[in-house]
């Protein structure tokens, strides 16, 4: 024992060095657009390295709930210079390794953004990567179910429930909880799409029993928001929103407002498509009612601007988005609003009561959309009327 430590503490102290040179070298990307980074590291060929990229990787993940734009730029200039970093020497795997997270977290990326095809191809290069090595079958299982949640978005949700299978036997093999929560997130999801509720909400309970075990946030926000949508279409609707209340609250803590936003535009597809939109409209509202009440007051705006975009999108109903986008700056003025915020509420209800097409109402609702996204980053950013 004594000799093998001698023999790896070479190793660990490299490893070291890597993660510092990694964070110094994040330091100075941070500041600076994405678009600027080959110039930066052009002047600074020692940051081609295993350190750096991993650190980078590990940025790029802080933003796929925050900024999934950003995130994609930052996966595609890694996935473009994978293959010319340096690695420590004498450890192959970690080659493969920092190639195959690459790729995933690339996937990841484009998940987030809902392109799905390019999310399902980059997935599937991750696991080509990983399965290159015996000690990176826990990393082929996550690229897996990756994949696995792109081929449902994609409705191929036999070869999803197949890859699911294969992922939680790998998890199990290698006792993974967090592996087991996640595997049981997407086989609720692919659950709900089949409209097997009860069978769903079960699968996301135990997943949030991990999650709470695991003490991780972010994860318990995901997972109680997909049982409130289950709650709510198995017509328990008093409790469904609670769940839902309690969710989006976690959503925005967490610093998770595009996959909150998401959730509006899923859960009100849902219900059109099986004649209840006005149950997704009610239980939206109750939502915004709640954000407002904790004083989560952009957050509360950007649910009912999406709310109204999505559902104006739906219907073509002109009466409803004017009416949501009025009702919206009266309701806000009851609260004490940057002034920047109150200018686009204001814009957007200005906007929508003089539109005469649906066309020119997601327009203005878009371009709210990205101010009320753009602020979370930048508050004290000024709006600028299109």
């Amino acid at each position: 024992m004594v000799n093998q430590e001698l023999t790896l503490r070479p190793l660990v102290h490299l490893l070291n060095r890597e993660a510092d040179a990694g964070q110094t070298a994040l330091q100075m990307l941070r500041a600076t657009p994405v678009t600027t980074w080959p110039d930066y590291f052009a002047a600074r060929p020692g940051w081609m390295s295993y350190g750096v990229f991993r650190t980078v990787l590990s940025y790029a993940r802080e933003q796929f709930d925050r900024d999934p734009r950003l995130a994609l730029a930052i996966t595609t200039f890694v996935t473009e210079r994978v293959d010319d970093i340096e690695t420590p020497p004498d450890t192959i795997v970690l080659s493969a390794f920092i190639r195959g997270l690459a790729y995933k977290e690339h996937g990841n990326a484009f998940f987030g953004l809902a392109k799905y095809p390019e999310a399902a191809d980059a997935a599937e290069r991750a696991i080509q990567i990983f399965g290159t090595m015996p000690a990176l079958a826990v990393d082929v299982a996550w690229a897996t179910l990756l994949r696995a949640m792109c081929l449902d978005e994609l409705e191929q949700t036999v070869d999803a429930l197949n890859l699911v299978m294969r992922s939680v036997r790998l998890f199990g093999e290698h006792s993974e909880p967090r592996g087991y929560m996640v595997s049981l997130q997407v086989c609720g999801g692919i659950l709900f799409g089949l409209e097997e509720y009860g069978a769903a909400r079960d699968a996301y309970s135990i997943a949030l029993t991990i999650a709470e075990e695991l003490n991780d946030q972010k994860e318990r926000a995901r997972t109680l928001n997909s049982i409130g949508r289950c709650s709510v279409v198995l017509d328990e609707f008093e409790l469904g929103e609670q769940q839902l209340r309690q969710a989006f609250r976690l959503f925005h803590q967490e610093r998770m407002e595009s996959e909150m936003l998401r959730s509006v535009i899923g859960f009100a597809d849902v219900q059109f498509r099986r004649g209840n939109l006005q149950i997704a409209i009610d239980t939206f509202h109750s939502v915004y009612a709640d954000l407002l009440h904790f004083g989560m007051i952009v957050p509360a705006a950007q649910v009912l601007v999406e709310l109204t975009d999505v559902v104006t999108r739906l219907t073509g109903d002109l009466t409803y988005a004017r009416s949501e986008c009025a009702q919206l700056a009266a309701r806000l003025g009851d609260y004490d609003l940057p002034g920047n915020v109150r200018a686009a509420v204001a814009y957007v209800a200005r906007i929508t009561a003089a539109a005469e097409s649906v066309s020119q109402v997601r327009a203005a609702l878009e371009y709210v959309k990205q101010f009320l996204s753009d602020i979370l980053a930048s508050p004290s950013v000024a709006f600028a009327p299109a």
